[in-house]
């Protein structure tokens, strides 16, 4: 056997953790003999990159990466793109294609009609109905999507109530939901202290954390703006670290600089990040209610604080809300500054302690050793 599985992706593939985890575990199950990520190419990550014997990634370097006419320029990147993966794959023996966006759809349905491969829409959010996509890129998105989603063998999402909105959208009778939960492990379960060090917070203070993606929707003022109430108020015990990368980042450093209860903290590496995490008291998972894919979403910092032993604040939105009850391991609030600073200031270290507790009994339930085999449910079924 000497087949091969394409995951392709609309990034540099830099922070790819569901996209590994999946990958990996596809390669234990033992369908294909290659497996290759497909990603953009940039100037600063390499261009070719051996992940290990089964698994390797290639980003694509564009002549028309460099071409700034607005529209134009990304029109001509996505057919360089699509010709180029063609090209490198024309004597392959591709068995299936998963497409990680509904932008890849075209793509993945030229190689399917190719090489008569699967084709797998591999969703990692409601993909039409995200905050980046408006006006005629919503358009495009839900036209490629309907005309797509006939042709494709297996889909998979990341909850089950996005799986229930395509299920009644497009009518499929058949949605695989694999949650981005991180692996389990105890290895992260020791005391550590390394945000305590790192911005000198004392003991006897509670440091809530946010972790992820720093952007748009994700709450990023609110909780700004409710430890400055708090620190004006003179609750000065409670602060809030922001670990992550993203394109409000600026605004929390400048934040950072003028109030001492709040923190910035880079981004770490997949592999530590948990290490982090648990040297924090309180996970923060506030979403804003911004769009449809927003409201619907589990984010995976969810489970990276469980799996942490964190207990969770968490915005009253349906899939966050399911977890938090379900866990009996934190506090649902309303995205707004007023529900959050009234929430923030009743928590006790009493009430910490008794919510971490739930949280550890809980993780024994989730990981994604338990999400794989719904995945490998997926690829069995083509």
């Amino acid at each position: 056997m000497d087949n091969l599985n394409l995951h392709i992706t609309p990034s540099a593939f830099e922070y790819p953790s569901r996209i590994l985890k999946e990958t990996y575990s596809l390669s234990k199950l033992g369908l294909f003999s290659h497996i290759c990520v497909v990603a953009w190419g940039n100037h600063i990550l390499p261009e070719e990159e051996m992940l290990d014997d089964c698994r390797r990634v290639w980003r694509v370097k564009l002549f028309f990466a460099k071409c700034g006419i607005p529209g134009i320029g990304r029109i001509l990147q996505q057919i360089e793109w699509t010709l180029r993966i063609i090209w490198r794959f024309r004597q392959a023996d591709i068995d299936a294609v998963n497409c990680h966006s509904v932008a890849c759809l075209p793509i993945g349905l030229l190689l399917k009609f190719m090489f008569s491969a699967k084709l797998i829409y591999d969703a990692h959010e409601l993909e039409t109905e995200t905050v980046a996509k408006h006006g005629l890129k919503k358009t495009v998105a839900k036209l490629i999507e309907m005309i797509s989603i006939g042709f494709v063998d297996a889909t998979i999402v990341v909850n089950q109530s996005i799986a229930d909105w395509y299920k009644s959208r497009y009518k499929l009778k058949q949605i695989y939901v694999v949650r981005n939960i991180p692996v389990r492990t105890n290895q992260f379960l020791s005391e550590t202290f390394h945000l305590r060090i790192a911005f000198g917070i004392s003991e006897s203070d509670i440091v809530f954390l946010y972790q992820g993606l720093i952007s748009e929707g994700r709450g990023i003022k609110i909780l700004l703006e409710t430890f400055v109430s708090l620190w004006t108020r003179g609750m000065r015990h409670q602060h809030i670290v922001f670990m992550g990368h993203g394109a409000w980042a600026s605004i929390v450093k400048e934040y950072a600089g003028r109030f001492a209860n709040i923190h910035y903290h880079e981004s770490v590496a997949p592999n530590i990040v948990l290490e982090y995490t648990r040297s924090a008291d309180v996970g923060i998972c506030l979403i804003e209610n911004v769009c449809l894919s927003y409201y619907l979403s589990l984010p995976n910092k969810l489970y990276e604080y469980i799996l942490s032993g964190l207990p969770v604040i968490g915005s009253r939105f349906p899939e966050i809300a399911k977890v938090v009850i379900d866990a009996d391991n934190g506090w649902l609030v309303q995205p707004t500054i007023d529900s959050l600073v009234q929430l923030i200031q009743k928590i006790s270290k009493k009430e910490i302690h008794k919510k971490q507790k739930a949280s550890l009994i809980y993780r024994e339930r989730i990981g994604w050793q338990e999400e794989e085999k719904n995945l490998w449910e997926a690829f069995q079924s083509i």
